[in-house]
Order: C-alpha cells, then structure tokens, then sequence
C-alpha cells in the first residue's frame, strides 16, 4: 500500500513539474518573440516588463514542484527496493520450507 501510494505521489509531482515547467518556457516564449525596437510604445514595453514580471514565480514553481517530484521518486525507489528486499526474502523462506518438505517426505 505504501508503495501504491508513493507511486501515485510521484506521478502526481510528475505530470505538476511538467505543467509548471511548460508554463514557465511559455512565458519564456513569449518574451522571446517580442519584437520591441526603440520605436515601440509605452504600453509594448510595459507589456514586455510585465510578462518577464510573470517568469521568476514561474520559475520558482518549476523548481519546487522539481523539487516534490524527486522527494516523491526518491520514496517510491527506496519503498520498492524494500519491497523487493521482502519478496527475495519471502521467496527463500518458501524454497527453504519446500526443501524441508520434501526431505521429510
């Protein structure tokens, strides 16, 4: 169960990252395609200094849902080799048993 979940938790924090992170290249995009001169008017640059105004807080959301989303894996990794730990050892002491069994037989 807490494998299921940690799995869950990190596809979560996944498909989170890459929303935030495609916000953050839009916004990156747009400033981009700006085609300020020195012509342009107020209101041009003013657009322009408020949209790059919108790029450091997209840029932090990237980075802390980047953060969440390797927590997240990082957990589910250490829950499976656990798992994983559990079932060899499982599968031993069945060997084991079966074995014994069969010398008692």
């Amino acid at each position: 169960l807490a494998l299921a979940m940690a799995t869950k938790n990190h596809e979560a924090s996944s498909a989170d990252w890459h929303k935030y992170r495609a916000g953050f290249q839009k916004i990156k995009q747009e400033i981009q395609q700006e085609q300020i001169t020195y012509k342009a008017s107020k209101e041009d640059f003013e657009k322009l200094v408020a949209t790059a105004k919108r790029l450091h807080p997209a840029a932090v959301k990237v980075k802390d849902a980047e953060k969440d989303k390797n927590m997240h894996r990082d957990r589910e990794n250490n829950l499976q080799a656990k798992y994983n730990l559990a079932a060899a050892e499982a599968n031993t002491a069945d060997e084991l048993v079966a074995d014994s069994q069969k010398q008692e037989e």
